[in-house]
């Protein structure tokens, strides 16, 4: 393990994994620098137990999510007033809500790589924290509960937020099959 030639052997990769869940290169910079400070600090605790390219990812991986949570916080310090108005309704009237559903037909013929190429599109299209709240639940695999807590909002509040960005993703693949 050559800390030295992490940043040749991993750094594209691991910057087009944080652009594609952030939507932000800076931030995307900056997520890659602090997972490999990270790793340097903690290189002492990295036992061989599994490759190093699995270890780095996973700090990359809790270094993006902490991102995500860290600009979550700052959008609700300095929120405007309808988007927390929209939270608060959110948060204290809706119980549940049914998410989009997806028809797979219009999109069969193409590539997988082509629908997630449209997929990227919609999400830097959506507000950000229903952005947010797509990776971490279909790309990153968390569960509700632990997006709950790291967002700090309520099921309620994720599940609007969740629908909110499967009809924005939904509305936005619709209208680039029909172009």
């Amino acid at each position: 393990m050559d800390p030295r030639v992490w940043v040749d052997k991993y750094g594209d990769m691991f910057y087009r994994y944080v652009v594609r869940r952030l939507y932000d290169s800076q931030a995307a910079e900056d997520v890659v620098q602090e997972t490999f400070l990270a790793a340097i600090k903690s290189a002492d605790t990295f036992r061989g137990d599994s490759k190093e390219s699995i270890w780095l990812s996973s700090i990359l991986r809790n270094k993006t999510i902490d991102w995500i949570r860290k600009r979550e916080q700052q959008r609700r310090n300095h929120g405007n007033s309808s988007e927390n108005s929209v939270d608060n309704f959110a948060e204290n009237q809706c119980t549940s809500v049914i998410g989009a559903s997806f028809s797979t037909a219009p999109w069969e013929s193409l590539s997988s790589a082509e629908f997630l190429e449209l997929v990227h599109e919609g999400l830097a299209r959506l507000p950000q924290k229903h952005a947010d709240v797509f990776v971490l639940r279909e790309f990153e695999q968390i569960t509700t509960d632990v997006i709950c807590d790291i967002l700090d909002i309520t099921p309620a509040n994720f599940w609007v937020r969740l629908h909110g960005a499967r009809l924005g993703l939904a509305k936005h693949i619709s209208s680039k099959l029909s172009d």
